[in-house]
């Protein structure tokens, strides 16, 4: 709560005030840090949940073995009880034919059903924490019905946001903003030294998060889509490329093309 408060009151002090009054300056830099931070704590919460599922997986996949030999074991002795009972006594077949009744009742899959119904309910399965950005508080974005982003691109390393797309040589988001560019922007002079407005870019750094597939790049201009693809790089945990400087140019320069 107080971060959107601080939020809201850099919003209302900035169209208020100079933009280069220290003071917004300084609660614009606290904002910025704040939202970071934010989004870092979300991107620590998935690995958590992450952990979490697969030591659910674990557990359920152990316990399951452990009660099926359970059952199986408990419906072996009972099966043998019944077979010692009816060669040591005839006089009590009639009894011993009413017991194997109830051991034919023992069905594995049935146990088995209550178990996962069990563990369901008494481990259940942690959903997902949505990142909500102060700037989107407002239908403003035409069709997106939704501006909460369970799947955060921005600031989550490389390897880990690659895991739904094993098949992509890039993310969709920044496939079709270079794909973009490459159909508007290429008349414009120097566009990856550009930088668009701040605000501009962040909000479409949130739509593309949100839904990437329903966003209509052809509104934006060039220059906001090119600092998108720069924010993206630039917010990575790590490099892509993580060999000196030197050896990137020598490698650089051992291109057969």
């Amino acid at each position: 709560m107080a971060y959107y408060k601080k939020c809201e009151q850099y919003d209302a002090e900035l169209k208020q005030t100079d933009a280069s009054n220290p003071k917004v300056v300084k609660l614009g830099k606290e904002v910025i840090a704040a939202d970071q931070g934010y989004r870092l704590g979300l991107i620590r919460l998935e690995e958590v949940r992450q952990k979490v599922l697969k030591a659910r997986e674990r557990a359920f996949v152990m316990g399951e073995g452990a009660e099926k030999d359970r059952v199986e074991s408990v419906k072996k002795a009972l099966v043998r009880y019944g077979e010692i009972e009816t060669s040591v006594s005839k006089v009590r077949n009639e009894d011993t034919n009413a017991f194997a009744v109830f051991v034919e009742c023992i069905k594995s899959d049935v146990d088995l059903g209550l178990y996962s119904s069990e563990f369901a309910t008494s481990w259940p399965s942690p959903g997902k924490c949505a990142y909500e950005n102060y700037r989107v508080n407002k239908p403003v974005f035409g069709d997106l019905k939704s501006f909460n982003s369970l799947d955060l691109v921005y600031g989550v390393p490389l390897s880990q946001i690659m895991d739904n797309f094993p098949d992509e040589m890039a993310h969709p988001i920044l496939a079709t903003c270079i794909k973009c560019i490459e159909e508007r922007g290429l008349d414009v002079e120097q566009i990856y030294t550009k930088t668009a407005k701040a605000s501009d870019v962040e909000i479409l750094k949130v739509i593309l998060e949100v839904d990437h597939i329903a966003v209509d790049l052809n509104q934006y201009d060039p220059v906001t889509i090119s600092s998108v693809v720069k924010a993206f790089l630039r917010a990575l945990p790590e490099p892509i490329f993580t060999f000196p400087i030197r050896d990137r140019i020598e490698y650089s320069c051992n291109l057969p093309f």
